[in-house]
């Protein structure tokens, strides 16, 4: 799913955004990955191999715009409608995303 999701990014009007480096957005991809199976109760392979989230923090050098916010949570729609999942943990899934990307807006247009 996170890989997916990252690849959509890659191609989209925010790929500025993400690494262009194969290499390097493979690393982006299993850090996300980490930060959502821990926030989804799993193993908490992000505070093992990252430390704390603090994601803000770490994404304070970009500039995250309501716009950027919109084309991260699109990308994720389109993941979410492809993954056999019930729709009520796709609609949680979901809810989560939208409120945490509120949190990482940090430029206004």
């Amino acid at each position: 799913m996170v890989s997916d999701h990252y690849d959509l990014l890659s191609k989209s009007e925010i790929k500025n955004l993400f690494p262009r480096i194969e290499e390097a957005l493979d690393k982006a991809k299993q850090r996300s990955s980490d930060f959502f199976i821990q926030i989804c109760g799993g193993h908490p392979y992000f505070n093992e191999n990252r430390g704390k989230p603090l994601l803000a923090k770490r994404h304070a050098p970009f500039s995250i715009t309501p716009e950027a916010r919109i084309v991260w949570l699109k990308c994720y729609q389109q993941v979410l409608s492809k993954l056999d999942l019930p729709d009520d943990i796709k609609q949680s899934f979901w809810n989560y995303l939208d409120v945490f990307s509120v949190w990482m807006v940090n430029t206004r247009e």
